[in-house]
């Protein structure tokens, strides 16, 4: 009798034990895309508005000090059951941008300028989503996926690191080939890498503009220099036909703050997508687990 007792009893430790740890153990993994909103709305209307809205948000004083991101900021975070990490990229300090802007005639030049990047990773970036999230000051998406998704993303980060990618700012956009990104196409390449980038309908955040040539230079090119009273006068984005016009496309924090602040409270508790909160930061998770692994590369160059 006694050794009966005894036994049911380990057997309620050991499953009492399975209970607390093995949770887990079988977390999923996920990707998350952190989105910060500028201090208030950049205005893409035209060149002007643009530029405008800049200059408004960059002299705008904030709480959050140097973090304060005048143009919004995204950031990503990756996590399994044994590794972890929240990056973004920005300027280095100092890098001149708006120096460029105001007093080099880059106009919107500066939209395609490859500038000195700097990776921040979780040491940076958590205090700061921690500070926002009490204040409802930043929104996420949260992806589940499969350990073989978060593989590759997890392999394609250290690589983008490896290769000094990080170091590019601006330039094109394009992570995946190489050629420089902000902090919003950098968090995006990750969706793409996941092939997931279809899960966020561009209407909700995706920028393209033609730029018009005449108010473009960059460093080592012939263009004259644009001025900024001529930025600021200019109206309208230039003409699809115009051939010389170089596109910008990025996406845009501020937008995606304020669609998953808007489409929040619809979610349900429960189910594929369902929403959560990280103290008073709404968040939206999406279950990708059973989403199959894409093929080929990650990278295009």
């Amino acid at each position: 009798m006694a050794g009966t007792f005894h036994k049911k009893s380990g057997v309620i430790i050991i499953l009492a034990l399975l209970c607390l740890f093995y949770p887990y153990k079988i977390k999923a993994q996920t990707l998350t895309i952190y989105t910060i909103p500028a201090p208030h709305q950049m205005r893409w209307e035209s060149p002007g508005k643009l530029v405008f809205s800049y200059l408004r948000n960059f002299l705008t004083r904030s709480s959050y000090g140097k973090y304060r991101h005048p143009i919004g900021h995204m950031m990503v975070e990756l996590k399994d059951s044994t590794k972890h990490v929240i990056a973004g990229v920005r300027a280095v300090k100092n890098s001149g941008m708006t120096r460029k802007v105001l007093f080099n005639g880059y106009g919107l030049g500066i939209l395609f300028e490859k500038i000195q990047g700097k990776l921040d990773e979780t040491d940076i970036n958590l205090p700061d989503i921690q500070r926002r999230s009490k204040n409802g000051d930043i929104a996420f998406l949260e992806f589940s996926i499969s350990q073989a998704v978060f593989d590759r993303l997890w392999n394609y980060y250290n690589e983008y690191k490896e290769k000094g990618y990080h170091k590019l700012y601006n330039g094109l956009n394009q992570p995946l080939e190489g050629e420089g990104a902000g902090c919003s196409a950098f968090a995006f390449s990750f969706l793409e890498a996941a092939g997931l980038l279809d899960m966020i309908p561009p209407e909700i955040c995706r920028i393209d503009r033609t730029a018009p040539h005449s108010l473009v230079y960059q460093s080592g090119h012939k263009e004259a220099q644009v001025s900024l009273f001529k930025v600021l006068m200019s109206r309208s984005w230039s003409a699809e036909n115009d051939a010389a016009a170089p596109l910008y496309s990025t996406y845009e924090p501020t937008w995606l703050f304020n669609w998953i602040k808007r489409n929040h409270t619809a979610m349900p508790d429960k189910g594929k997508v369902q929403k959560t909160w990280l103290n008073k930061a709404p968040g939206i998770l999406i279950d990708c687990s059973d989403q199959p692994v894409p093929q080929g590369p990650v990278w295009k160059n």
